[in-house]
């Protein structure tokens, strides 16, 4: 079908771009989605992992705000 289409690989590979993103930024910004989120990720490592290695891989979710908007340390010698 990609061959007979060739600018359908473009807009799928586009569409796939611009939903990753907005998930991303989704994240980053809706605690609701970012629990969620938090929830399949502890979920699908209990069910795949061995349980000797749980608490290794489940990591500690914190909250880290966007870089830019973190407060900037500047010298003024």
């Amino acid at each position: 079908m990609f061959d007979l289409l060739p600018f359908l690989k473009r807009v799928l590979r586009w569409l796939v771009y611009i939903w990753f993103e907005l998930l991303c930024f989704g994240i980053y910004t809706n605690k609701f989605l970012r629990k969620e989120c938090e929830k399949r990720a502890t979920w699908y490592i209990k069910n795949t992992a061995p349980k000797k290695y749980h608490d290794k891989l489940i990591p500690t979710f914190r909250e880290y705000p966007f870089p830019r908007f973190t407060p900037q340390r500047h010298n003024n010698d």
